[in-house]
């Protein structure tokens, strides 16, 4: 399955370590390779939206500078689009494996509920 995901790029972030100082690690993010999008059709790139410190004023402002306030609302929309595209495709692909969990941890939470509970009535 892991040869089915292409590496997009890296991001920092101390909540994605752990940790809770102001060390950052960087997090490899991943794209299913059947369901990316050509970046080249959007002015902006994914990783203007992933830093911890994105301002959209900032962002408005930078791109301000080359496109007009509608081509960028427009570039948005189908940015938003795609990604909501992506979600949808790993969502569903993967569907399956998302039930298959679900179900071995609540059969395995029932079975230990089940051994607590035989093991306390024991004590009684």
């Amino acid at each position: 399955m892991a040869d089915t995901y292409a590496h997009n790029e890296t991001s920092s972030s101390a909540a994605d370590s752990g940790s809770s100082g102001s060390e950052t690690t960087p997090v490899p993010r991943y794209i299913p390779a059947s369901v990316s999008f050509d970046q080249e059709e959007f002015l902006f790139r994914d990783a203007d939206f992933e830093d911890d410190s994105f301002e959209a004023a900032t962002f408005v402002a930078t791109y301000r500078r080359v496109s007009s306030l509608e081509s960028l609302r427009d570039q948005l929309v189908n940015y938003s689009k795609c990604v909501k595209t992506q979600l949808y495709t790993i969502i569903n692909r993967d569907y399956k494996d998302f039930i298959t969990i679900s179900t071995k941890v609540s059969l395995s939470l029932l079975l230990l509920i089940r051994n607590l509970s035989f093991s306390l009535s024991s004590m009684v």
